[in-house]
Order: C-alpha cells, then structure tokens, then sequence
C-alpha cells in the first residue's frame, strides 16, 4: 500500500515525532510510505519538504503562520493554547496528488491545506486527533469552554461576544473539512469521548487507535550500560523530569520543583533529579544533572532506562508520548488524572496516577517510590515494559492504520448541520 501522511514538520514536538515513527513504521511492515512536510529536520529521503532548503520553509511557514492567524489578533483574547486555522491555501495538494497514495492520514495541515482543498485530494483520507482542533473552531485544547457541543461563537478565548465571530468561522471550516468524506482517528479515550460529544463529529466516522513507540530502541536491556554511561550510583534514587520544552508550564516541571523542594531535608543525600529539554528547570537543594535537549531516540532511552522514575505532571495532554517512551524502557511513571494519561498509566501497575492536582501529592508519590523495596521496583518495571509491549508499539499502530486504511466499504457522509439544541 502507498501511504502519503501530512504534517507540518518530521520531528519536534509530540505530534510531530508521532508521524514521523508512524511513517517509518509503516515501512518496517512492508509499506510504501512518504511524509510531506513544510519543514525538513531528518535525512529521510522518504520525507518531502515543501520547500527547500529549510531556512526559506521556516521562512514560508512563519508566513503562513501569521496569515492564517490574521483574523484571531483582531480579537481582545489572546487563546491560552494557540489557535488553528485552514484559510491560506498552499501547493501542497499536488504534491501529494502527484504520489498517487492508495491513503492519506492528515495530522497538523494547518498552513498546508485550506478546508476546500482536503476535498481535492485524490485518495481517501483520514485525519490523525493530536489534539481537540478537528472539532473545535480553532482551539488546539478549551479549558471550561464547550461551545464546541454547538457551533462555536461567541468564543470565550477571544473575549468575543460575536456569535459569528472567527470561532464560528472555524468551526464552519471544519464541517467542510468533515463533509469532504474524512475519516477521524483518535488516540486516547478521553479525546475519543470528546469528539464523539461534539457536533461536527455526530454522525461521522471516529476510531481510536493508540499511537505507540519504537520498543527495538526503547527497552530496558539499555539500563546496565546507560547507568555506566551516566556514572549513576546503586545508593542513589533517579528520578527523571522534563519536556522538549520545560518553559512551557502546563508540562508541570513547576510541580516537581516545588516537590524536589518538599523533599530535599529528608533525602537530600539519596535523591537526585535528573531533568532534560531546552531549558533547566530550578529545582534546589537536592543534586540535579541537566543533560539538555536531547535530539535522538538512543539519547532519549538511555536515560529513560537509566533513571528509577519518571515524573510527568502534565496539565493538558492527549497521550504523552515521553509516557510511553519511559515504560517501553523498564521505567515507571507519576503522572496527573489528565487527559490520556491514565490510557498509558494504571495506577499501582507501571506507575501512579495522582488524582489531586497538588505539589504535595507529587511529593509524596516521589518519596512511595524512593521508599520502596527493590523487589517491588522491579516489580514496576517488569509491568512497565509489559504494559508497553501489550498496548503501545509502534509496529502494532502501524498495522492497525493499515486495516483501517485497506477497508473496502465505502464512506458515508452525513449531512451534520443540526446543531444540539
């Protein structure tokens, strides 16, 4: 089969390096696979800039960006969570045309394809969920806001009492989209349950299938040697926190620094913090080792496998791919009641899942873990690794998309333009 993804870039932030190790995936099966992006990180040559060479993408996608974004910046409300837009066409439909794809799985297209030109792919489609913006009118995550349920307007976000505001447009740009034939393919059961809630959903094809990892590169046969690698003691109790970026705050890196806090005077000579993504974090008393953005998947598993815990106390999140990533490497996890995390953490099984969103509740599901017995550590990371093997590999995903994409039963297009009353 000839599979044609979309996505603004190969690698980068989640939903990025999800497409690009679904895209390689679909290869290691015996597929024929090509990525078209706006912006080239890799040396895949199965991955197709739009542009090049990757300064003018960059360029071309700052452009595209602000275009798209024009109408949003006219509005007193800035949205906490960025805002999508599909106004701007672009070429990139003949290019993709011009792969002649048996499939075509959309991920970010924003700056890439308008609404009216999803239409003119000539190949089924599917649109990969990495976030709520396929049934939003432009928000990639609300907060309290569920305007979504309806058609948007007035939108909360912008501070706008327009019921006909850009929201409404958005939402509009989307049934387009959904109206073209389109296929949607969620990844958690949370976003699933919120798409199915929402109108432009009603009615329309929804399947979920959970993205994965590489679990040949994330195994936990990497940790003897990257605990020599890292120079990390037997005495010493590793726990792991970061993000690509830690600036961003609804990541958490603020709860395990006010945690690392709670618990220096008690095990400041046993406890080290292990933190990695493009900025340090400013956690104190207690050691810390910061190592960085770390730019491979080898770099990224041998610390996954080398540290004893991995701390991700995320506020907004569909399903964290670093989750996975630490339990396919042996290495058990803490993560809040949000979103698709409790899909890849159980709690009391590969990790703890903390219902109260709290410094303190953090702290003390810390010091469960350094506290406990090694039989019952390993006992964590045996699980971790089971669970990740049962539900999240890559190669599993991959084949999953590849039924779904192989069905011949035709799709069903329904006019969705009631709206809940």
């Amino acid at each position: 089969m000839k599979i044609v993804q979309v996505n603004q870039q190969d690698i980068g932030g989640g939903g990025f390096i999800a497409a690009f190790r679904l895209h390689r995936a679909f290869r290691d099966i015996g597929h024929e696979s090509r990525l078209v992006v706006i912006s080239k990180l890799t040396d895949d040559p199965d991955v197709i800039p739009l542009v090049r060479p990757n300064f003018l993408a960059k360029a071309l996608w700052r452009a595209l960006d602000n275009a798209n974004s024009s109408m949003v910046r006219r509005y007193r409300g800035k949205p906490c969570y960025g805002w999508v837009a599909h106004d701007v066409p672009t070429w990139a439909p003949y290019v993709i045309n011009r792969l002649t794809p048996d499939a075509i799985n959309l991920n970010f297209f924003n700056c890439m394809l308008s609404a009216r030109q999803v239409a003119s792919l000539k190949a089924p489609c599917f649109w990969s969920f990495h976030d709520m913006h396929p049934f939003t009118g432009g928000c990639h995550y609300t907060r309290i806001c569920d305007r979504y349920l309806d058609k948007c307007g007035s939108c909360p976000e912008l501070a706008s009492d327009d019921t006909e505001d850009i929201s409404n447009r958005g939402h509009t740009q989307r049934k387009q989209i959904w109206n073209s034939g389109i296929v949607g393919v969620t990844q958690s059961v949370w976003l699933t349950e919120l798409a199915r809630s929402s109108t432009l959903c009603q009615n329309r094809r929804i399947e979920r299938i959970p993205m994965g990892v590489p679990l040949d590169i994330f195994h936990p046969s990497r940790r003897h040697a990257a605990r020599h690698k890292f120079r990390f003691q037997d005495e010493k109790f590793y726990v792991l926190a970061g993000a690509s970026s830690n600036a961003n705050a609804l990541k958490g890196i603020g709860f395990v620094e006010e945690a690392a806090d709670l618990l220096a005077a008690q095990f400041s000579d046993r406890l080290v913090f292990v933190t990695f993504g493009s900025h340090p974090s400013k956690i104190q008393n207690v050691e810390v080792l910061h190592l960085g953005y770390l730019k491979t998947d080898a770099e990224l598993a041998d610390i996954y496998s080398a540290c004893d815990l991995y701390v991700l106390p995320t506020l907004l999140d569909n399903l964290p791919q670093m989750l996975m990533e630490s339990i396919a490497c042996g290495t058990p996890a803490i993560t809040f009641d949000i979103g698709g995390c409790p899909d890849i953490i159980a709690d009391g099984v590969n990790g703890t899942v903390v219902r109260e969103h709290s410094v303190d509740a953090v702290a003390t599901s810390i010091e469960r873990f350094a506290t406990m017995p090694q039989d019952q550590i390993v006992a964590f990371r045996d699980r971790s690794r089971s669970v990740a093997a049962e539900k999240f590999d890559i190669l599993d995903c991959a084949r999953k998309y590849i039924e779904l994409f192989s069905e011949k039963t035709p799709v069903i297009v329904y006019d969705n333009s009631r709206t809940r009353t």
